[in-house]
């Protein structure tokens, strides 16, 4: 709350204090002799931080002041105040709602109330006896009251401290029970604007025992009182500054200053908030920020002229000079002006103008007053007469004169420190965590702390005396003393942040109850499920705006206290603008410059990002915006992907996709259980859509993983082997191959050194052939991207291209055109991206068989397959692109000619006896491709007739095989015909004739196209 440092006078009531001169120091003797009898009282008065301690302590003296008033003084209607409540409301019963709140707000402004002229509160303790009244009135006066009472309080930060001197904060809460709901969203506007500007320790505490819930019920109207806690982060300004009434006497009176620092240059700076004053003339009035000057009128002066500020500089014999800001001033707001006075003996001085820290205009004369005159005419807020027209109206903080030029460099660290900052600027870990490493060093190396020429700021008073907090080894610029005084109409007031009281009572866990009443009901038996998100905002809001908030939120451990409780209560509590305020505290962990910012990110996903038992029960929209943000936006900020671990990361999605976001549950031979019902969970095709957004940032997530990514792999893997469900695993599959084809640098070794392949082979034995066939665009990316001898040293030692081989074979009829164009992609290392039917690149001479051993692969199934119309299209494809490839180079001729028995995995194509076209279309391929590796093992190989020897043996065992199978068969077949028709005699060679006469005619004649060989060599 707000504390008045001097004794004398509450500085709102000037008409008061004239007709009381008299009786000033009896108030002083008696809030001196009551004092111990105030520190007694239980919580009924407000605290206050005199001297800027944490700590608060016993209320403010004039707290003190204000209730002895009342206590001593006979109050008569002649200055609109009752000598009791009961006169009070006896006075406005009669009245109708418009005539008693007529007459209540002019007892408040002590006069004829004008929303315009006259609207600042003159008596508080009129606003104290009003609110004792207040459960009597009616409930349309309350809200007609209550109305225009938030407008002037808004209007103006002096009807706020007035309100808070007539310590009605109370009064609510005891009035809370007993109004409306209109009324109620009303008082709750009242609160929120006070606590906007202070709340005490034992305000605080009020507050939070109020919203406890009895037998997990909230209390009446409790849960709007949570809208309070919006405005607490919000706060803008200094805890404590001077208030300047803009009212005779109302100003800062500096000692004469015998010399004025100008050789180095000197530098002003503050921080101001303008609080117009009610029935103001902008034409007359003339509000002066300070005026340093000589007896003589010489100086410096600043004045505003309407939301304008005018430098002046007069010197002697010289014309005025004057130089208008061009920029203009919003009434209500904190602004930071520092004139940066540089003083060049040789050229031009000039003077630097910055407002919040940057630079608005430059102005070059000579600004210098070389005089011997004595400044005996310096004042802040004011001017030598005192005038109300020339005395500034508002706020002030700590106002600094430096008798240095600061560069622009220091001027935006001071305004990084805040409106708050009073100190010396000796100590650097005092502002460690904002400043940057240039401003930190130019700011405290010693020169910055022995400029100051004098530091003004509203903590360190002492009555009406304003002491001078520079440093006492500096070089002392004034003739005597270098303390300031207050006159009569300034106060120096303490006010006391959300920050400051929550530290003194715990810090910020004292919040975290709270959560754990969010599934309490109101007394109605609903739940308001905005309860969540006022409590994200408020959190998330002041870890942004607070050091100390962030250093406690790592001590406590608070982000895993809020998933615990998130967790565990309704996810209708999640809402769009919960997680928007935590997607926002993400943003600002990412782009601030705080040393808790990367372990608190850290922890915000570990806890709760990451945390799935929160988020699969939530809304789809909900589900979808926070994965999308993961998979879109987050996924920019490379930089932090270090603070959360990726490896981290990487296992705590995957953990979330085994057992929340499945897409068939997983069965028993699994050997775990889903955690979630399937009734509970988004449909299939939602849940696939959230799956690609969580893989997709996991993937940036190895991606950005430093190192050779092999842990992060290996978890990828061990889902891979262990989900048995084939609907599980295309995604997770898609990903190690997209990974695989873009950053074979890195993945390539981290896949050989933790056996990929092993995960291969078992997902080849999958029923699936979409998952058969990314496993083998898995194994060919590998195979494409190793090197000879890894390649070497993986393969051949357990025969891996035969188990691939019989792993295909697990699946009738699953060696289709797809599963040909893979194996044949890994033949020639040339994989591509897209499973397609249809290759559509043409074989051309740069394509060189690097796997031969492939071809016995490919052989073998097709071999092992049976015969349909589609096996004889991929027989004869694979035969057409071995003739092309035999065709177009010669290096690949000879590596088929180098494959042990190749003529075995290439005759066992052909047919011997082929009983249809397609099978004569092979039969003529196989020849064809025969004379092509024979005609070149006769003319370019050495030996190449063993060739042609070898060819002539396996062919010729091959027809004489089939030919015995076929007899046996027949001999089988007649045996039966015997058995059944005993009186039949079998006529074997009748039927057999045409047919093998045929047949070895068409072998025949293949053999003799191969002997033709040796006429065209």
């Amino acid at each position: 709350m707000s504390e008045e440092i001097k004794e004398n006078v509450d500085v709102e009531s000037n008409d008061y204090n004239q007709q009381d001169e008299q009786s000033k120091e009896m108030f002083r003797k008696v809030s001196i002799t009551d004092d111990e009898e105030e520190e007694d009282e239980e919580d009924e008065l407000p605290l206050s931080t005199p001297n800027g301690r944490e700590t608060p302590s016993a209320t403010s003296v004039s707290d003190v002041i204000i209730q002895k008033r009342d206590e001593q003084l006979p109050i008569s209607k002649e200055n609109h105040t009752f000598d009791d409540t009961q006169e009070f409301l006896q006075i406005i019963s009669d009245k109708s709602n418009k005539e008693a709140t007529t007459t209540i707000l002019n007892m408040l402004v002590d006069g004829d109330f004008d929303l315009d002229k006259n609207y600042i509160i003159q008596k508080p303790q009129n606003l104290s006896k009003l609110f004792s009244i207040f459960n009597k009135i009616s409930s349309s006066l309350q809200a007609e009251i209550l109305s225009v009472l938030i407008g002037i309080m808004r209007k103006s930060e002096r009807n706020i401290l007035a309100c808070i001197d007539a310590n009605i904060y109370d009064k609510l809460f005891e009035i809370l029970n007993d109004i409306d709901n209109i009324v109620a969203d009303l008082l709750v506007d009242i609160l929120t604007v006070l606590t906007s500007l202070t709340i005490n320790v034992n305000q605080l505490k009020l507050l939070l025992r109020y919203l406890k819930t009895e037998n997990n019920i909230w209390k009446k109207h409790s849960v709007k009182l949570l809208h309070i806690f919006k405005s607490f982060p919000l706060r803008h300004g200094p805890d404590e500054f001077f208030n300047f009434p803009g009212r005779n006497d109302s100003g800062l009176v500096l000692p004469p200053i015998k010399t004025w620092p100008y050789q180095n240059g000197f530098t002003i700076s503050t921080w101001f908030r303008i609080d117009p004053v009610a029935n103001s003339i902008i034409e007359k009035e003339k509000p002066y920020l300070y005026w340093f000057c000589t007896s003589k009128g010489h100086g410096y002066t600043a004045h505003f002229v309407g939301n304008c500020l005018v430098i002046s500089y007069t010197k002697p014999k010289e014309k005025n000079f004057q130089h208008c800001i061009q920029f203009e001033f919003k009434s209500r707001e904190w602004y930071m002006i520092t004139f940066s006075h540089q003083y060049q003996r040789w050229a031009k001085s000039n003077i630097q103008c910055h407002i919040n820290g940057q630079l608005v205009s430059t102005a070059y004369f000579p600004w210098s007053i070389e005089s011997g005159d004595i400044f005996d005419k310096c004042y802040i807020g004011c001017t030598p007469d005192h005038n109300d027209l020339t005395s500034f109206s508002g706020q002030l903080s700590t106002f600094y004169l430096f008798s240095l030029y600061l560069e622009p460099l220091i001027v935006q660290g001071l305004y990084i420190l805040g409106p708050a900052y009073r100190n010396q600027f000796k100590f650097e870990n005092e502002s460690a965590h904002m400043l940057t490493d240039a401003q930190r060093k130019a700011m405290y190396d010693g020169k910055l702390m022995n400029s100051i020429v004098f530091n003004y700021n509203p903590v360190s008073c002492d009555e009406q005396l304003v002491l001078q907090a520079g440093p006492k080894t500096n070089i002392s610029h004034f003739v005597h003393n270098a303390h300031a005084q207050m006159l009569s109409n300034v106060r120096s007031v303490v006010t006391h942040s959300i920050y400051s009281t929550s530290h003194s009572i715990g810090g910020v866990q004292v919040f975290f109850p709270l959560f754990e009443q969010l599934d309490h009901q109101q007394i109605d038996e609903s739940i308001n499920y905005d309860v969540c998100s006022i409590l994200l905002f408020t959190l998330c809001e002041l870890i942004e705006r607070s050091y100390t908030i962030q250093h406690q939120m790592l001590s406590s451990k608070g982000f895993l206290m809020i998933g615990y409780y998130l967790e565990k209560s309704s996810k209708q509590h999640i809402n769009m603008d919960a997680l928007n305020s935590l997607i926002s505290l993400i943003t600002f962990f990412i782009k601030g410059q705080s040393k808790n910012s990367p372990i608190l990110l850290k922890q915000l996903f570990t806890q709760i990002f990451f945390n799935p038992s929160i988020w699969i029960n939530c809304s789809v929209p909900i589900q979808m915006r926070l994965y999308t943000y993961l998979a879109t936006e987050f996924v920019a900020y490379n930089e932090t992907y270090q603070s959360i671990q990726p490896i981290s990361g990487i296992i705590q999605t995957l953990h979330t996709l085994k057992y929340f976001y499945w897409i068939v549950e997983p069965s028993n031979r699994n050997g775990y259980q889903s955690k979630i019902m399937d009734n509970n969970r988004p449909t299939r095709e939602q849940i696939i859509e959230i799956r690609c957004y969580m893989l997709l940032y996991m993937k940036q997530l190895v991606i950005s993983s430093p190192g050779t990514q092999e842990e992060e792999l290996q978890a990828i893997l061990n889902y891979l082997h262990t989900i048995n469900e084939d609907e599980n695993l295309p995604d997770v599959l898609d990903l190690v191959v997209s990974l695989m084809s873009e950053h074979p640098k890195t993945m390539v070794p981290a896949f050989d050194r933790r056996q990929g392949l092993r995960t291969v082979f078992k997902l080849l034995a999958s029923n699936k052939e979409a998952i058969r066939l990314q496993a083998l665009k898995l194994l060919g990316f590998f195979l494409q991207r190793s090197t000879v001898k890894r390649k070497t040293d993986t393969m051949q030692p357990h025969n891996l291209f035969s188990l691939l081989a019989d792993r295909l074979l697990l699946h009738p009829n699953g060696f289709t055109m797809s599963t040909y164009n893979i194996l044949f992609e890994i033949l020639v290392e040339k994989v591509s991206g897209p499973v397609v039917e249809k290759r559509s690149v043409e074989i051309t001479s740069d394509w060189k068989i690097e796997n031969p051993t492939m071809i016995k692969v490919i052989a073998t199934l097709l071999r092992n397959s049976p015969d349909n119309i589609h096996l004889y299209d991929i027989k004869s494809r694979f035969l057409d692109d071995m003739i092309l490839l035999s065709s177009a180079s010669r290096e690949n001729r000879r590596i088929i000619l180098q494959i042990s028995v190749w003529q075995e995995y290439l005759l066992g194509l052909a047919y011997v006896y082929p009983s249809n076209d397609q099978q004569i279309a092979v039969t003529d391929r196989v020849f064809e491709l025969l004379k092509i590796l024979l005609h070149h093992a006769i003319k370019f190989e050495f030996g190449g007739w063993r060739v042609w020897i070898d060819t002539l043996s396996i062919l010729h065992g091959r027809i004489t095989k089939e030919d015995y199978y076929r007899k046996i068969n027949k001999m089988v077949e007649n045996m039966k015909d015997d058995e059944e028709y005993d009186q039949k005699t079998p006529t074997a060679s009748g039927s057999e004739t045409p047919i093998d006469g045929q047949s070895v005619t068409t072998m025949t004649s293949m053999l003799i196209d191969l002997l033709i060989i040796d006429n065209t060599i």
